[in-house]
Protein backbone atom coordinates (compact mmCIF):
# COMPACT_ATOMS: atom_id res chain seq x y z
CA UNK A 1 0.00 0.00 0.00
CA UNK A 2 1.35 3.43 -0.92
CA UNK A 3 1.30 5.95 1.91
CA UNK A 4 0.53 9.62 1.53
CA UNK A 5 3.56 11.89 1.45
CA UNK A 6 3.96 13.86 4.69
CA UNK A 7 5.96 17.00 5.38
CA UNK A 8 7.76 16.64 8.69
CA UNK A 9 9.76 18.67 11.17
CA UNK A 10 13.55 18.43 10.91
CA UNK A 11 14.75 14.93 11.84
CA UNK A 12 11.22 13.83 12.66
CA UNK A 13 11.28 10.81 10.35
CA UNK A 14 14.69 11.37 8.80
CA UNK A 15 16.32 10.27 12.06
CA UNK A 16 14.71 6.84 11.80
CA UNK A 17 16.56 6.10 8.56
CA UNK A 18 19.60 8.30 9.23
CA UNK A 19 22.11 5.51 9.91
CA UNK A 20 21.10 3.61 6.80
CA UNK A 21 21.30 6.72 4.60
CA UNK A 22 24.76 7.66 5.91
CA UNK A 23 26.15 4.14 6.31
CA UNK A 24 29.02 5.14 4.01
CA UNK A 25 30.04 8.27 5.94
CA UNK A 26 33.67 8.29 7.16
CA UNK A 27 32.91 8.57 10.89
CA UNK A 28 36.18 6.85 11.85
CA UNK A 29 38.27 9.32 9.83
CA UNK A 30 36.53 12.28 11.43
CA UNK A 31 36.88 10.86 14.94
CA UNK A 32 40.59 10.18 14.36
CA UNK A 33 40.94 13.81 13.29
CA UNK A 34 39.20 14.92 16.50
CA UNK A 35 41.41 12.75 18.70
CA UNK A 36 44.61 13.99 17.05
CA UNK A 37 43.39 17.57 17.39
CA UNK A 38 42.58 17.13 21.08
CA UNK A 39 46.06 15.74 21.69
CA UNK A 40 47.78 18.49 19.73
CA UNK A 41 45.88 21.57 20.93
CA UNK A 42 44.15 20.51 24.15
CA UNK A 43 45.27 20.38 27.74
CA UNK A 44 46.45 17.10 29.21
CA UNK A 45 43.98 14.54 30.50
CA UNK A 46 41.00 15.49 28.34
CA UNK A 47 38.23 13.19 29.49
CA UNK A 48 34.78 14.76 29.21
CA UNK A 49 33.60 15.59 25.69
CA UNK A 50 30.31 17.24 24.74
CA UNK A 51 28.89 16.27 21.35
CA UNK A 52 26.53 19.01 20.14
CA UNK A 53 24.05 17.84 17.54
CA UNK A 54 25.03 14.27 18.36
CA UNK A 55 22.21 12.84 16.24
CA UNK A 56 22.13 9.05 16.42
CA UNK A 57 25.46 8.96 18.27
CA UNK A 58 27.85 7.51 15.68
CA UNK A 59 30.70 9.92 16.46
CA UNK A 60 30.00 9.61 20.18
CA UNK A 61 30.25 5.82 20.17
CA UNK A 62 33.66 5.87 18.48
CA UNK A 63 34.93 8.49 20.93
CA UNK A 64 33.60 6.47 23.87
CA UNK A 65 35.45 3.41 22.59
CA UNK A 66 38.64 5.50 22.70
CA UNK A 67 38.07 6.18 26.40
CA UNK A 68 36.30 9.54 26.44
CA UNK A 69 33.28 10.23 28.64
CA UNK A 70 30.55 11.47 26.33
CA UNK A 71 27.60 13.77 26.79
CA UNK A 72 25.50 14.23 23.68
CA UNK A 73 22.82 16.86 23.14
CA UNK A 74 20.34 17.16 20.31
CA UNK A 75 16.89 18.58 19.63
CA UNK A 76 15.54 15.41 18.02
CA UNK A 77 13.90 12.94 20.40
CA UNK A 78 13.94 10.28 17.70
CA UNK A 79 17.69 10.64 17.13
CA UNK A 80 18.44 10.57 20.87
CA UNK A 81 16.40 7.40 21.37
CA UNK A 82 18.46 5.71 18.65
CA UNK A 83 21.73 7.00 20.15
CA UNK A 84 20.88 5.58 23.57
CA UNK A 85 19.94 2.21 22.10
CA UNK A 86 23.18 2.05 20.09
CA UNK A 87 25.26 2.91 23.16
CA UNK A 88 23.56 0.20 25.20
CA UNK A 89 24.10 -2.34 22.43
CA UNK A 90 27.80 -1.46 22.20
CA UNK A 91 28.30 -1.60 25.99
CA UNK A 92 29.46 2.02 26.06
CA UNK A 93 28.48 4.63 28.60
CA UNK A 94 27.11 7.95 27.45
CA UNK A 95 24.62 10.54 28.57
CA UNK A 96 22.21 11.93 25.97
CA UNK A 97 20.08 14.97 26.68
CA UNK A 98 17.40 16.73 24.67
CA UNK A 99 18.51 20.35 24.66
CA UNK A 100 18.52 23.37 22.39
CA UNK A 101 21.96 24.44 21.15
CA UNK A 102 21.11 28.07 21.81
CA UNK A 103 20.46 27.77 25.52
CA UNK A 104 21.63 24.79 27.53
CA UNK A 105 23.29 24.17 30.87
CA UNK A 106 25.12 21.01 31.95
CA UNK A 107 25.60 19.94 35.56
CA UNK A 108 29.39 20.30 35.16
CA UNK A 109 31.76 21.82 32.63
CA UNK A 110 33.45 19.70 29.98
CA UNK A 111 37.04 19.53 28.75
CA UNK A 112 36.14 19.79 25.08
CA UNK A 113 33.20 20.18 22.73
CA UNK A 114 32.65 18.88 19.22
CA UNK A 115 29.90 19.52 16.69
CA UNK A 116 30.23 17.56 13.47
CA UNK A 117 28.40 16.98 10.19
CA UNK A 118 27.59 20.69 10.11
CA UNK A 119 25.20 20.67 13.07
CA UNK A 120 26.13 24.30 13.75
CA UNK A 121 24.90 25.19 10.26
CA UNK A 122 21.33 24.49 11.40
CA UNK A 123 21.54 27.80 13.30
CA UNK A 124 19.94 29.93 10.62
CA UNK A 125 21.00 33.43 11.68
CA UNK A 126 23.87 35.18 13.45
CA UNK A 127 21.81 35.91 16.55
CA UNK A 128 21.16 32.18 17.08
CA UNK A 129 24.82 31.39 16.36
CA UNK A 130 25.99 33.84 19.00
CA UNK A 131 23.53 32.43 21.53
CA UNK A 132 24.88 28.95 20.87
CA UNK A 133 28.48 30.10 21.20
CA UNK A 134 27.71 31.71 24.54
CA UNK A 135 26.09 28.49 25.77
CA UNK A 136 29.04 26.41 24.55
CA UNK A 137 31.56 28.73 26.18
CA UNK A 138 29.59 28.69 29.44
CA UNK A 139 29.80 24.89 29.58
CA UNK A 140 33.48 24.60 28.61
CA UNK A 141 36.36 24.69 31.06
CA UNK A 142 38.84 27.51 30.56
CA UNK A 143 41.14 26.62 27.70
CA UNK A 144 38.70 23.95 26.52
CA UNK A 145 38.58 23.17 22.81
CA UNK A 146 35.63 23.58 20.48
CA UNK A 147 35.97 21.59 17.24
CA UNK A 148 33.27 21.89 14.58
CA UNK A 149 32.70 21.92 10.86
CA UNK A 150 30.71 24.19 8.56
CA UNK A 151 29.67 24.50 4.96
CA UNK A 152 32.33 26.60 3.25
CA UNK A 153 30.68 29.62 1.62
CA UNK A 154 33.37 29.94 -1.05
CA UNK A 155 32.79 26.39 -2.27
CA UNK A 156 29.01 26.77 -2.10
CA UNK A 157 29.11 29.91 -4.24
CA UNK A 158 31.69 28.55 -6.67
CA UNK A 159 30.29 25.07 -7.15
CA UNK A 160 26.64 25.43 -6.21
CA UNK A 161 24.65 22.56 -4.71
CA UNK A 162 22.86 20.21 -7.08
CA UNK A 163 19.98 17.75 -6.98
CA UNK A 164 21.28 14.41 -5.74
CA UNK A 165 19.64 11.01 -5.59
CA UNK A 166 20.90 8.32 -3.26
CA UNK A 167 19.68 4.73 -3.15
CA UNK A 168 20.41 2.40 -0.25
CA UNK A 169 19.54 -1.29 -0.27
CA UNK A 170 19.68 -3.30 2.96
CA UNK A 171 18.22 -6.80 2.66
CA UNK A 172 14.53 -6.34 1.79
CA UNK A 173 14.57 -2.58 2.50
CA UNK A 174 15.32 0.13 -0.05
CA UNK A 175 15.61 3.85 0.70
CA UNK A 176 15.51 6.40 -2.10
CA UNK A 177 16.48 9.88 -0.96
CA UNK A 178 16.34 12.82 -3.34
CA UNK A 179 17.95 16.04 -2.08
CA UNK A 180 16.70 19.20 -3.81
CA UNK A 181 18.56 22.39 -2.77
CA UNK A 182 17.43 25.99 -3.06
CA UNK A 183 19.80 28.82 -2.12
CA UNK A 184 18.95 32.19 -0.61
CA UNK A 185 22.18 34.09 -1.25
CA UNK A 186 21.11 37.11 0.77
CA UNK A 187 20.47 35.08 3.94
CA UNK A 188 23.33 32.58 3.28
CA UNK A 189 20.83 29.74 3.59
CA UNK A 190 20.54 26.62 1.47
CA UNK A 191 17.22 24.88 2.00
CA UNK A 192 17.45 21.20 1.20
CA UNK A 193 14.20 19.40 0.52
CA UNK A 194 14.76 15.74 1.35
CA UNK A 195 12.19 13.59 -0.43
CA UNK A 196 12.47 10.06 0.95
CA UNK A 197 10.72 6.94 -0.27
CA UNK A 198 10.93 3.75 1.77
CA UNK A 199 10.34 0.46 -0.04
CA UNK A 200 10.03 -2.90 1.70
CA UNK A 201 9.55 -6.14 -0.20
CA UNK A 202 9.04 -4.03 -3.34
CA UNK A 203 6.15 -2.07 -1.79
CA UNK A 204 6.26 1.58 -0.76
CA UNK A 205 5.68 1.71 2.99
CA UNK A 206 6.49 5.37 3.57
CA UNK A 207 7.12 8.58 1.66
CA UNK A 208 7.93 11.87 3.35
CA UNK A 209 9.60 15.23 2.86
CA UNK A 210 11.72 17.17 5.33
CA UNK A 211 13.13 20.65 4.75
CA UNK A 212 16.58 21.24 6.25
CA UNK A 213 17.84 24.86 6.24
CA UNK A 214 21.66 24.95 6.17
CA UNK A 215 23.56 28.18 6.74
CA UNK A 216 26.93 28.35 4.99
CA UNK A 217 29.77 30.47 6.36
CA UNK A 218 32.72 32.53 5.18
CA UNK A 219 35.77 32.00 7.37
CA UNK A 220 36.68 35.63 7.99
CA UNK A 221 33.18 36.37 9.28
CA UNK A 222 33.07 33.17 11.33
CA UNK A 223 36.44 33.88 12.97
CA UNK A 224 35.28 37.38 13.88
CA UNK A 225 32.11 36.03 15.51
CA UNK A 226 34.05 33.40 17.46
CA UNK A 227 36.54 35.97 18.75
CA UNK A 228 33.72 38.32 19.67
CA UNK A 229 32.18 35.57 21.79
CA UNK A 230 35.26 34.58 23.76
CA UNK A 231 37.05 32.04 21.54
CA UNK A 232 40.50 32.05 20.01
CA UNK A 233 40.65 30.34 16.62
CA UNK A 234 43.69 28.06 16.55
CA UNK A 235 43.27 26.56 13.09
CA UNK A 236 40.91 26.17 10.15
CA UNK A 237 41.36 23.24 7.81
CA UNK A 238 39.83 20.69 5.47
CA UNK A 239 40.25 16.94 5.90
CA UNK A 240 41.81 16.32 2.49
CA UNK A 241 45.39 16.91 1.41
CA UNK A 242 44.38 19.90 -0.69
CA UNK A 243 46.72 22.89 -0.14
CA UNK A 244 45.26 25.39 2.31
CA UNK A 245 44.58 28.26 -0.10
CA UNK A 246 42.91 25.94 -2.61
CA UNK A 247 40.89 24.10 0.04
CA UNK A 248 39.22 27.35 1.08
CA UNK A 249 37.84 27.61 -2.44
CA UNK A 250 37.06 23.98 -3.21
CA UNK A 251 36.37 22.00 -0.04
CA UNK A 252 32.70 21.93 0.90
CA UNK A 253 33.35 21.18 4.57
CA UNK A 254 35.86 23.14 6.64
CA UNK A 255 36.82 22.42 10.23
CA UNK A 256 37.39 25.06 12.87
CA UNK A 257 39.51 24.48 15.98
CA UNK A 258 38.88 27.09 18.65
CA UNK A 259 39.76 27.54 22.33
CA UNK A 260 37.84 29.17 25.13
CA UNK A 261 39.74 32.21 26.43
Amino acid sequence: MTTQKNHNKIFDKFAIYYDQIYHDKSYAKEVNFVVKTLKKYGKKNIQNVLDIGCGTGSHSILLAKKGFTITGIDRSKQALDIARAKFNASNQKGKFLRKDFKNFQLTSKVDACISLFCSMCYLENLDDLQKALKSIRRNLKKGGLFIFDVWNGNAVIKQGPSIKEKKIKIKNLEIIRVAKPKIDYLQQICKIYYDCTIVKNKKIIDNFVETHPIRYHFLDDLIWILEKNGFEVLKTTGLSNTPKKESYLTEWYLYVIAKKV
